[in-house]
């Protein structure tokens, strides 16, 4: 088991700082540590994701969501057991197209919030 922190574009987009980053893709504005299981580094098993930070001004910090809420899905998809690849294509790539979640924080019932993507300040 690895525990990994990226932001969420980059975690769920599999690729490096600066790869694949442009102004035109989508932007939520948290970061997240992912804890994953496997030996396939580029496609791994996600076991689970946890936010870690929230941007100032950004989609999320506007619904809401805490350092310490657990993803427990994406798009419906559930994290538990899903590979790295499937949470990626669930996620959209254009600013203005919603992404949806399932979040539970603490022992409260799982909610869901969905955040609207914009294109990311400064340009990406």
């Amino acid at each position: 088991m690895r525990r990994h922190a990226f932001t969420l574009a980059l975690i769920l987009l599999l690729g490096l700082p600066g790869v694949g980053l442009a102004a035109e893709n989508a932007w939520f504005g948290f970061d997240v540590s992912a804890e994953t299981e496997g030996v396939n580094i580029l496609n791994p098993t996600v076991r689970s994701l946890t936010i870690e930070g929230i941007d100032r001004d950004s989609p999320a910090a506007a619904r809401g969501l805490q350092k310490g809420d657990q993803i427990i899905e994406v798009q419906g998809i559930r994290v538990a057991g899903s590979k790295a690849s499937a949470l990626e294509d669930a996620v959209p790539a254009k600013p203005g197209l919603p992404l949806h979640l399932k979040i539970r924080r603490g022992s409260t019932p799982p909610f869901a919030v969905t955040l609207i993507g914009v294109a990311e300040p400064g340009g990406g």
